[in-house]
């Protein structure tokens, strides 16, 4: 899992529209802490900024996320992280079953 998470991160680096330095550090990855984990999270939390190079309160959004998810073309970069990440859910399939396999091996010896 912990293989998946890093190589996604690797992707939403990639894949970021903005290559701006607070984009780009902010995208992490997470994976459960349990012996077995069950699933993986790559996610980007920058914030915006005003123009005096505070962050404002009143306008204090997360700026990877109206990138996403915005309705209108105010930022033409509408799905960028989940695009980004499209070719992990082909790469996960195969290390998952490259793990099925090797678990169904240990079990029939």
């Amino acid at each position: 899992m912990e293989q998946l998470a890093a190589r996604g991160k690797i992707y939403a680096r990639v894949g970021a529209p903005i290559r701006t330095g607070r984009l780009l550090a902010s995208i992490r990855s997470r994976v459960q802490k349990k012996p077995f984990p069950t699933w993986a999270a790559i996610d980007a939390t920058a914030k915006a900024k005003n123009p005096r190079g505070k962050t404002a309160r009143s306008r204090k959004f997360n700026y990877p996320r109206a990138l996403e998810y915005s309705k209108t073309d105010k930022y033409h970069h509408r799905g960028w992280l989940s695009n980004a990440l499209k070719p992990l859910f082909t790469y996960a399939g195969t290390l998952l079953n490259k793990i099925g396999d090797d678990i169904e091996r240990r079990w029939r010896n």
